[in-house]
């Protein structure tokens, strides 16, 4: 196929994708969906809680703690809206680490995870 026919296919192409781009924000803005809406609720999984009853009878009580499989989910969409999924894919952690690393998942040590993470002494 001669170079011309190929560029011409090419910017067919690429006017397609941003015209169907462009009817998608239309349809966006005419339904009131909005970045802030789509990014505040990831925003507040992050940070989510459930409600754990401990105890039994008399000594039972209500428990917060961190729902960590709803701020895993809500972590993986923040990573793939960021475009990070890539960078991340390829990330290890130093084999020295892994003990430690092991140990701050099971006991749900956000800080020491940065830390571990991000390289942080």
């Amino acid at each position: 196929m001669p170079a011309s026919k190929t560029l011409i296919r090419r910017d067919a192409v690429f006017i397609s994708e941003n015209m169907n781009k462009l009817a998608l924000v239309k349809a966006m803005r005419l339904h009131g969906l909005t970045a802030t809406k789509v990014i505040k609720p990831i925003v507040e999984a992050l940070e989510a809680n459930k409600s754990v009853v401990m105890g039994k009878d008399e000594d039972a009580f209500v428990d917060i703690q961190p729902d960590h499989s709803t701020r895993l989910r809500a972590a993986q969409l923040a990573i793939e809206l960021l475009g990070l999924k890539k960078d991340l894919e390829f990330a290890q952690p130093p084999n020295k680490d892994n003990k430690a690393l092991t140990k701050a998942l099971q006991n749900a040590d956000e800080v020491e995870l940065q830390r571990i993470i991000f390289n942080k002494k």
